[in-house]
Protein backbone atom coordinates (compact mmCIF):
# COMPACT_ATOMS: atom_id res chain seq x y z
CA UNK A 1 0.00 0.00 0.00
CA UNK A 2 3.07 2.25 0.76
CA UNK A 3 4.43 1.86 -2.45
CA UNK A 4 1.53 1.96 -4.05
CA UNK A 5 0.86 5.92 -2.38
CA UNK A 6 4.53 6.50 -3.54
CA UNK A 7 3.92 5.55 -7.07
CA UNK A 8 0.66 7.87 -7.43
CA UNK A 9 2.79 10.72 -5.95
CA UNK A 10 5.30 10.15 -8.09
CA UNK A 11 3.09 9.85 -11.73
CA UNK A 12 1.36 13.41 -10.13
CA UNK A 13 4.56 15.20 -9.47
CA UNK A 14 5.83 14.84 -13.55
CA UNK A 15 2.34 15.64 -14.96
CA UNK A 16 3.39 19.19 -14.81
CA UNK A 17 7.08 18.90 -16.02
CA UNK A 18 5.63 16.47 -19.11
CA UNK A 19 2.64 19.48 -19.73
CA UNK A 20 5.46 21.96 -19.90
CA UNK A 21 7.46 20.25 -22.13
CA UNK A 22 4.60 19.77 -24.58
CA UNK A 23 3.88 23.14 -24.28
CA UNK A 24 7.69 24.42 -25.05
CA UNK A 25 7.66 21.74 -28.05
CA UNK A 26 4.54 23.52 -29.57
CA UNK A 27 5.86 26.99 -28.68
CA UNK A 28 8.64 26.05 -30.75
CA UNK A 29 6.80 25.61 -34.00
CA UNK A 30 5.20 28.33 -34.03
CA UNK A 31 7.62 29.90 -36.36
CA UNK A 32 7.77 26.63 -38.42
CA UNK A 33 6.99 26.95 -41.07
CA UNK A 34 7.32 30.68 -41.03
CA UNK A 35 3.80 32.59 -41.65
CA UNK A 36 5.71 36.09 -42.25
CA UNK A 37 5.29 36.57 -46.00
CA UNK A 38 8.03 38.15 -48.26
CA UNK A 39 11.02 37.36 -46.57
CA UNK A 40 9.34 38.96 -43.23
CA UNK A 41 11.20 37.54 -39.85
CA UNK A 42 9.33 35.66 -37.15
CA UNK A 43 9.21 35.96 -33.64
CA UNK A 44 8.19 33.56 -30.91
CA UNK A 45 5.85 35.05 -28.29
CA UNK A 46 4.49 32.66 -25.67
CA UNK A 47 0.96 32.43 -27.47
CA UNK A 48 1.97 33.33 -30.71
CA UNK A 49 4.07 35.00 -33.17
CA UNK A 50 5.22 38.52 -34.61
CA UNK A 51 6.48 39.37 -37.86
CA UNK A 52 8.90 41.86 -38.70
CA UNK A 53 8.77 43.41 -41.78
CA UNK A 54 11.16 45.97 -41.91
CA UNK A 55 12.91 46.56 -45.20
CA UNK A 56 10.85 44.27 -47.10
CA UNK A 57 8.49 46.39 -49.12
CA UNK A 58 5.53 44.89 -47.05
CA UNK A 59 3.77 45.30 -44.21
CA UNK A 60 0.68 43.98 -41.73
CA UNK A 61 0.66 41.53 -39.34
CA UNK A 62 2.02 38.51 -41.41
CA UNK A 63 4.22 40.98 -44.36
CA UNK A 64 1.48 40.59 -47.15
CA UNK A 65 0.48 43.94 -47.91
CA UNK A 66 2.81 46.37 -50.41
CA UNK A 67 4.06 49.26 -49.38
CA UNK A 68 4.45 50.15 -52.96
CA UNK A 69 1.90 51.17 -56.03
CA UNK A 70 1.82 48.87 -58.57
CA UNK A 71 2.36 50.73 -61.61
CA UNK A 72 3.19 54.14 -62.62
CA UNK A 73 -0.10 55.01 -63.40
CA UNK A 74 -1.16 54.23 -60.16
CA UNK A 75 1.23 57.26 -58.64
CA UNK A 76 0.02 59.87 -61.39
CA UNK A 77 -3.46 59.06 -59.80
CA UNK A 78 -2.26 59.99 -56.84
CA UNK A 79 -0.66 63.56 -57.48
CA UNK A 80 3.13 62.47 -58.07
CA UNK A 81 5.43 63.87 -60.64
CA UNK A 82 8.07 62.29 -62.93
CA UNK A 83 10.70 60.18 -60.97
CA UNK A 84 12.08 57.52 -60.26
CA UNK A 85 9.53 54.81 -57.91
CA UNK A 86 9.71 51.51 -56.53
CA UNK A 87 6.44 49.89 -58.12
CA UNK A 88 5.08 46.27 -57.36
CA UNK A 89 2.62 45.04 -60.21
CA UNK A 90 1.44 41.78 -58.43
CA UNK A 91 0.72 43.69 -55.57
CA UNK A 92 0.99 41.18 -52.33
CA UNK A 93 2.04 38.25 -54.99
CA UNK A 94 5.52 36.47 -54.99
CA UNK A 95 7.33 39.06 -57.12
CA UNK A 96 8.99 41.69 -55.13
CA UNK A 97 9.25 45.15 -55.56
CA UNK A 98 11.83 47.12 -57.76
CA UNK A 99 12.83 50.51 -58.88
CA UNK A 100 11.75 51.77 -62.61
CA UNK A 101 11.35 55.65 -64.03
CA UNK A 102 8.12 57.29 -64.55
CA UNK A 103 8.02 59.99 -66.94
CA UNK A 104 4.55 61.66 -66.59
CA UNK A 105 5.50 64.68 -68.59
CA UNK A 106 3.06 63.43 -71.57
CA UNK A 107 -0.74 61.78 -71.67
CA UNK A 108 0.29 58.79 -71.30
CA UNK A 109 2.56 57.69 -68.59
CA UNK A 110 5.62 55.99 -69.63
CA UNK A 111 7.35 53.17 -67.30
CA UNK A 112 10.76 52.56 -68.14
CA UNK A 113 13.40 49.96 -67.30
CA UNK A 114 17.22 50.84 -68.03
CA UNK A 115 19.68 47.88 -69.14
CA UNK A 116 23.43 48.05 -68.55
CA UNK A 117 24.70 48.37 -72.26
CA UNK A 118 26.77 51.04 -73.11
CA UNK A 119 25.45 53.30 -75.92
CA UNK A 120 26.71 52.84 -78.53
CA UNK A 121 29.01 49.32 -77.57
CA UNK A 122 31.26 48.88 -80.53
CA UNK A 123 31.69 45.39 -81.52
CA UNK A 124 35.10 43.50 -83.76
CA UNK A 125 36.73 40.58 -84.37
CA UNK A 126 32.90 38.15 -85.10
CA UNK A 127 32.15 36.05 -87.15
CA UNK A 128 29.34 33.39 -88.53
CA UNK A 129 31.27 30.81 -86.43
CA UNK A 130 32.08 32.95 -83.57
CA UNK A 131 29.63 35.70 -82.85
CA UNK A 132 30.19 38.11 -80.26
CA UNK A 133 26.99 37.93 -77.80
CA UNK A 134 26.09 40.70 -75.94
CA UNK A 135 24.25 39.70 -72.98
CA UNK A 136 21.85 42.53 -71.40
CA UNK A 137 20.95 42.64 -67.85
CA UNK A 138 17.98 45.03 -66.82
CA UNK A 139 16.95 47.37 -63.59
CA UNK A 140 14.42 44.17 -62.60
CA UNK A 141 14.67 40.81 -63.02
CA UNK A 142 12.77 39.47 -66.06
CA UNK A 143 9.76 37.86 -64.11
CA UNK A 144 9.53 41.71 -63.45
CA UNK A 145 9.87 42.66 -66.39
CA UNK A 146 7.18 40.36 -67.34
CA UNK A 147 5.01 41.41 -65.33
CA UNK A 148 5.41 45.06 -66.19
CA UNK A 149 4.87 43.99 -70.27
CA UNK A 150 1.95 41.54 -69.65
CA UNK A 151 -0.22 44.66 -67.85
CA UNK A 152 0.86 47.66 -70.34
CA UNK A 153 -0.75 48.74 -73.13
CA UNK A 154 2.13 49.29 -75.77
CA UNK A 155 5.99 48.51 -75.06
CA UNK A 156 8.68 49.79 -77.62
CA UNK A 157 12.53 49.19 -77.66
CA UNK A 158 14.80 50.85 -79.39
CA UNK A 159 18.31 49.35 -81.20
CA UNK A 160 20.36 50.80 -83.71
CA UNK A 161 23.30 49.19 -85.88
CA UNK A 162 25.72 51.27 -87.43
CA UNK A 163 27.72 50.02 -89.50
CA UNK A 164 31.22 49.78 -91.58
CA UNK A 165 31.72 46.70 -94.31
CA UNK A 166 29.43 44.99 -91.55
CA UNK A 167 26.43 43.07 -92.37
CA UNK A 168 23.48 42.79 -90.05
CA UNK A 169 20.74 40.24 -91.56
CA UNK A 170 21.97 39.33 -94.45
CA UNK A 171 18.76 40.57 -96.38
CA UNK A 172 16.16 39.17 -98.69
CA UNK A 173 16.82 35.61 -97.39
CA UNK A 174 20.31 34.77 -96.32
CA UNK A 175 21.84 33.06 -93.43
CA UNK A 176 21.62 36.03 -90.88
CA UNK A 177 24.70 37.31 -89.62
CA UNK A 178 23.25 39.19 -86.40
CA UNK A 179 19.89 38.08 -84.50
CA UNK A 180 18.55 39.53 -81.16
CA UNK A 181 17.33 36.82 -77.97
CA UNK A 182 14.09 38.43 -75.69
CA UNK A 183 11.39 36.90 -73.49
CA UNK A 184 11.48 33.28 -74.10
CA UNK A 185 15.03 32.88 -75.10
CA UNK A 186 14.15 32.18 -78.56
CA UNK A 187 15.65 33.68 -81.70
CA UNK A 188 14.95 36.71 -83.66
CA UNK A 189 15.76 37.56 -87.01
CA UNK A 190 14.04 40.82 -87.26
CA UNK A 191 15.26 44.46 -86.39
CA UNK A 192 13.94 47.63 -85.39
CA UNK A 193 11.56 49.47 -87.06
CA UNK A 194 10.15 45.81 -89.33
CA UNK A 195 8.03 43.23 -87.50
CA UNK A 196 8.05 39.19 -86.66
CA UNK A 197 8.49 36.81 -89.57
CA UNK A 198 9.63 38.82 -91.57
CA UNK A 199 13.89 38.83 -91.79
CA UNK A 200 13.90 43.02 -92.71
CA UNK A 201 14.83 46.42 -91.09
CA UNK A 202 12.79 49.11 -91.15
CA UNK A 203 14.32 50.80 -94.37
CA UNK A 204 13.36 47.15 -96.04
CA UNK A 205 9.64 48.10 -94.82
CA UNK A 206 10.29 51.83 -95.83
CA UNK A 207 11.77 50.46 -99.41
CA UNK A 208 14.43 53.31 -99.12
CA UNK A 209 17.20 51.07 -98.23
CA UNK A 210 20.59 52.36 -99.13
CA UNK A 211 20.58 49.48 -101.75
CA UNK A 212 16.96 48.30 -103.25
CA UNK A 213 18.94 44.58 -103.20
CA UNK A 214 18.60 44.78 -100.00
CA UNK A 215 16.29 45.15 -96.63
CA UNK A 216 18.90 46.23 -94.57
CA UNK A 217 21.04 49.54 -95.02
CA UNK A 218 24.26 47.32 -93.34
CA UNK A 219 23.51 44.56 -95.69
CA UNK A 220 24.68 46.42 -98.59
CA UNK A 221 28.33 45.91 -97.52
CA UNK A 222 29.36 49.80 -97.82
CA UNK A 223 32.82 51.33 -96.83
CA UNK A 224 30.64 54.51 -95.73
CA UNK A 225 29.17 54.49 -92.45
CA UNK A 226 25.36 53.18 -92.66
CA UNK A 227 22.85 53.02 -89.91
CA UNK A 228 19.87 50.23 -89.30
CA UNK A 229 17.60 51.23 -86.13
CA UNK A 230 14.10 51.60 -85.16
CA UNK A 231 11.59 50.35 -82.72
CA UNK A 232 10.83 47.12 -81.82
CA UNK A 233 7.46 46.99 -80.26
CA UNK A 234 5.96 43.28 -80.12
CA UNK A 235 5.79 43.52 -76.71
CA UNK A 236 5.19 39.46 -76.12
CA UNK A 237 9.27 39.01 -77.52
CA UNK A 238 10.40 42.11 -75.15
CA UNK A 239 12.99 42.79 -73.85
CA UNK A 240 15.91 41.99 -75.63
CA UNK A 241 18.27 40.37 -73.48
CA UNK A 242 20.75 39.12 -75.90
CA UNK A 243 22.11 40.22 -79.22
CA UNK A 244 24.58 37.91 -80.85
CA UNK A 245 26.77 39.89 -83.83
CA UNK A 246 28.20 37.91 -86.48
CA UNK A 247 30.23 39.78 -89.11
CA UNK A 248 33.13 42.53 -87.74
CA UNK A 249 35.95 40.69 -88.42
CA UNK A 250 37.32 41.31 -91.82
CA UNK A 251 39.46 43.90 -92.55
CA UNK A 252 37.81 47.41 -92.51
CA UNK A 253 34.89 45.88 -90.75
CA UNK A 254 33.14 48.09 -88.22
CA UNK A 255 29.77 47.58 -86.03
CA UNK A 256 28.55 49.88 -82.71
CA UNK A 257 25.42 48.64 -81.72
CA UNK A 258 22.93 50.32 -79.19
CA UNK A 259 19.95 49.17 -77.42
CA UNK A 260 17.60 51.38 -75.60
CA UNK A 261 15.79 51.33 -72.25
CA UNK A 262 12.16 49.14 -72.29
CA UNK A 263 9.45 51.57 -71.92
CA UNK A 264 5.64 50.80 -71.74
CA UNK A 265 2.67 52.76 -71.33
CA UNK A 266 -0.77 51.96 -70.25
CA UNK A 267 -2.38 49.88 -67.55
CA UNK A 268 -4.20 47.53 -68.28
Amino acid sequence: AQMAIEVTQLIETCRPIRKLQFDSTKALKKCMPNHCEHGGRCSQTWDGFTCTCDGTGYTGATCHTSVYEQSCEAYKHLGRSSDSYWIDPDGSGPLGPFKVICNMTEDKVWTTVVNNLPAPTAVTGSSRERRTVLQLNYSASMEQVTAITNSAEHCEQHVAYACRMSRLLNTPDGTPYTWWVGRGNEKHFYWGGSVPGIQKCACGIDRNCTDSKYYCNCDADQKQWRDDSGLLVYKDHLPVSQVAVGDTNRPGSEAKLTVGPLRCYGDR
